[in-house]
């Protein structure tokens, strides 16, 4: 959202839609259609179809597409990007180029997984020191160490695998939680609409 002179409004607007133009089309459908059909529904009904809406999106071929197109970013093309990522995939360099990261186990890498990555003291930096007993151990659930990882690069190897993993529940099953423990005979639509104060006991 922004705020735009009355003169460069249909640029403001035309390069919004550009934006739009480039997500998956059915996310963007189902999401149009919750927001119209929403005006109609109960605030219950419509947590509901929010959740379905979800669950149909990550089922898709576009979800499917999205997640694949990740992974295969380091993949060459001899057209766009010939030979662009050979330092960190190279048959050559690969050992020591990459380092496979894996929930509770250490930050090795090298041929013979002989060098390690650990936090250098006193500070909230990595470096690269030789495998032992002080190597830093993965967690996934760790955000900081994710960012440290995310953000590497040469000398250091390029990170690969699970960098985090949100240990909160997924936003559906907390929705059918909360919807499962509401109790009481009330309509929430009637409160919503009532008058501006309510008594709570």
């Amino acid at each position: 959202m922004q705020v735009v002179e009355p003169d460069d409004l249909l640029d403001a607007a035309r390069a919004e839609a550009r934006r739009y133009l480039v997500g998956s089309p059915l996310a963007i459908r189902r999401t149009k259609q919750l927001v119209y059909e929403g005006l109609d529904r109960s605030m219950q009904e419509h947590l509901k179809a929010n959740v379905e809406v979800m669950a149909a999106c990550f089922a898709s071929d576009d979800h499917r597409e999205g997640v694949a197109s990740f992974l295969e970013i380091l993949q060459n093309c001899v057209v766009f990007n010939d030979a662009v990522f050979d330092h960190i995939t190279g048959k050559e360099v690969a050992a020591d180029a990459q380092i496979l990261v894996e929930h509770g186990k250490p930050l090795l890498f090298g041929k013979n997984k002989e060098k390690a990555l650990r936090l250098k003291p006193g500070t909230l930096e990595l470096q690269i020191v030789t495998a032992g007993p002080d190597a830093l151990v993965h967690d996934e659930t760790n955000r900081p160490l994710a960012q440290l990882l995310a953000g590497l690069e040469p000398p250091f190897p390029a990170a690969m695998g699970v960098l985090y993993c949100n240990p909160a529940a997924p936003y559906e099953q907390e929705v059918y939680a909360q919807s499962g423990s509401a109790t009481g005979n009330g309509e929430l639509d009637a409160l919503l609409n009532s008058e501006r104060t309510w008594e709570v006991t």
